[in-house]
């Protein structure tokens, strides 16, 4: 079985993990371990950035009010 992002490149472990992710059609996506982590990296760089973006946007709604 091979990963459906680096295929059969991988990391040398083949524990493959199947995800509820959508990305084409109906079916979901089987990762390996390391494009599961560069994924949960991906989304808590989002995280905080859409984080630090609420807290600019909270700090500049105050200085309109005022």
């Amino acid at each position: 079985m091979n990963c459906d992002i680096c295929g059969p490149l991988g990391d040398g472990i083949r524990e493959m993990k199947y995800l509820p992710l959508f990305v084409l059609g109906s079916e979901g996506i089987t990762v390996c371990h390391s494009c599961e982590m560069e994924m949960v990296t991906f989304v808590c760089m989002l995280r905080r950035m859409a984080g630090k973006a609420r807290k600019e946007m909270a700090k500049n709604w105050k200085e309109i009010e005022s």
